[in-house]
C-alpha cells in the first residue's frame, strides 16, 4: 500500500533532521544542499522501493548542487536511510555523472 502524505511528510523531515545532525554546519554549504535535495527527490534516493526516474524538480535540484560534496559526507546514519547507489543512479539521469571508480559515501561507482 502507498505511503500516506503524513507519513510521507514525516519521512522527508526525518531524513532532513538527520541529515542537518549529521552534517552540521561547517561542510561548505552541503547541509543545506542535503536539505534540499532531501525534500525535492527523497522518493527516488530512499533505501526502500525500486530505482524510479527522478521528476524534473528534484533533476533541477540535482543540478545546482555538489554532489561529490553529499558523497564525501555521507555517514553511516545517512546510509541507512539514503541509498548512496540511488544517488549516482538519480545524477546520472540528471546528467551530473559522477566519477566510475569514485565514491558515494560507502557505494563504489561502477564503470557504465
Amino acid at each position: 500500500m502507498g505511503i500516506t502524505i503524513l507519513r510521507w511528510l514525516s519521512l522527508v523531515l526525518f531524513i532532513v533532521g538527520t541529515i542537518g545532525v549529521v552534517l552540521g554546519d561547517d561542510q561548505g554549504g552541503c547541509q543545506s544542499q542535503a536539505s534540499g535535495l532531501a525534500k525535492e527527490c527523497a522518493q527516488y534516493v530512499l533505501r526502500t522501493g525500486p530505482k524510479i526516474p527522478p521528476s524534473k524538480a528534484c533533476c533541477e535540484l540535482i543540478n545546482t548542487i555538489d554532489i561529490p560534496c553529499l558523497c564525501n559526507h555521507a555517514t553511516k546514519e545517512i546510509e541507512l536511510i539514503v541509498s548512496m547507489e540511488k544517488v549516482v543512479y538519480v545524477a546520472g539521469l540528471c546528467g551530473k555523472a559522477l566519477p566510475h571508480g569514485g565514491k558515494c559515501g560507502s557505494f563504489t561507482i561502477p564503470p557504465a
